[in-house]
């Protein structure tokens, strides 16, 4: 089996004794500080035994032909040549080089892209930077590519021979843009690209994932959502939240899988009544801090939704139907200042477990039927100075005796009796 490859240190030469960069820093900190000189020592001694783990680890992965490797937290700022330690890791398939300090992009990819078997590489989490190399195309194989917590700021036109890849995520980089290439990833079926600063995609890209199920675009600049978003017609996930999207395109309720949908921290004033026509599948809504005022009475057709969240909007009440989303188990309508009455059929939200309604001033009572929801277990109404809210004494009472806690308001007085 060949030797292993010698990092890059400073080899002893004949003669006068040749002083590295490594050793006047070390004899510098030695002289300001002991303790930081024995640190330094500490440090490399760590760095020297966790490469000498990373070797062996590749080759006993070569004695056991196994297809996948592991060097995740091993503080390697380069890549070992794998095929020059055994001939037999050239079936590696999948290689976990996650948490390290990687940053040369070009040498990082010239080493994997040897590996033709390679269908999952995780990256993520090192210090890659600038725009990955057009090396990293040559990795014609791949499915699965974790690019996340580095410091990227575009993908190269290469990209477009990774037209096996089915996953990729590159969250929180600083990308501004992804390259028209994308068009060619026709079995993509996850994209994560969250925390960056992408304002547009490129055009016609969703007309060629039609395999998409999960779509994650959190924290970007986005100022809006394409039409051809409608040819996802797999799609159970979508994540646009924390961007600038104003409107909202019809055509999103072409996806009529959607179980997942979060639209919040955006600019949205008005939803286009068909997507609470089409997307009845939806588990979960996030509507949060945005701009509506009003929602259409077609909500009632989520009759499977569990989770919705209109907190921070300027509502004033909920439409009547809400009472048939009757699989609600969750409803933020927080920090609504003009929010001033929950209509009596939120009652029939008997599988309601925490109805929170904090910061709504105007709200300055519950409806009776509020003792109708038999599993409700948190009801929150607590104004942001007196509390307006008024709570009548029998709803308190059976709330209470189903082990309800009650954050906020003041229970109404019963007439002829003495409030507690």
């Amino acid at each position: 089996m060949p030797k292993k490859k010698k990092s890059k240190k400073s080899k002893k030469a004949s003669g006068p004794e040749i002083r590295t960069t490594q050793t006047i820093i070390n004899e510098r900190a030695k002289m300001y500080c002991p303790r930081m000189g024995d640190k330094y020592n500490t440090t490399m001694r760590v760095e020297e035994i966790l490469e000498d783990v990373a070797y062996k680890t590749l080759e006993k992965c070569a004695q056991k032909r196994s297809e996948q490797v592991s060097l995740s937290g091993m503080r390697l700022n380069y890549v070992p040549d794998m095929l020059e330690i055994s001939r037999e890791l050239s079936i590696l398939v999948d290689v976990n080089l996650s948490r390290n300090q990687l940053f040369n992009g070009i040498e990082v990819f010239e080493v994997l892209a040897q590996l033709r078997q390679l269908r999952k590489l995780n990256l993520s989490d090192n210090c890659l930077n600038g725009v990955l190399p057009p090396e990293a195309g040559e990795m014609l194989n791949i499915e699965v590519l974790h690019l996340d917590n580095n410091q990227l700021i575009s993908l190269p036109s290469s990209i477009k021979h990774w037209t096996k890849l089915k996953v990729l995520t590159i969250g929180d980089n600083s990308i501004t843009s992804l390259p028209k290439e994308v068009a060619e990833w026709p079995a993509l079926q996850y994209i994560n690209a969250k925390h960056n600063k992408l304002k547009e995609l490129p055009e016609g890209c969703f007309r060629s994932w039609p395999q998409l199920e999960r779509l994650y675009l959190s924290g970007n600049q986005l100022t809006e959502i394409s039409d051809d978003i409608g040819y996802c017609q797999r799609l159970t996930e979508a994540d646009f939240s924390n961007n600038m999207i104003e409107i909202i395109p019809t055509a999103l309720s072409m996806c009529s899988a959607l179980v997942l949908l979060h639209l919040g921290a955006n600019k949205i004033s008005n939803l286009p009544t068909e997507l609470f026509c089409m997307l009845t599948n939806l588990r979960e809504l996030q509507l949060y801090k945005n701009k509506l005022t009003q929602l259409p009475p077609e909500i009632g057709n989520l009759i499977l939704l569990k989770r919705l969240s209109l907190s921070s909007n300027n509502l004033r009440t909920l439409p009547e139907e809400i009472g048939a989303c009757t699989a609600l188990r969750e409803l933020y309508i927080n920090n609504n200042a003009k929010f001033a009455m929950l209509p009596g059929t939120a009652g029939h939200l008997r599988k309601l477990q925490e109805l929170s309604m904090r910061k709504c001033p105007a709200l300055k009572q519950l409806p009776a039927t509020t003792q109708d929801m038999a599993a409700l277990r948190e009801l929150d109404v607590r104004a942001p100075k007196k509390q307006v809210c008024k709570i009548p004494p029998e709803v308190a009472e059976l709330l209470k005796n189903q082990h309800c806690i009650i954050r906020g308001g003041v229970v109404k007085k019963a007439k002829g009796k003495k409030a507690k």
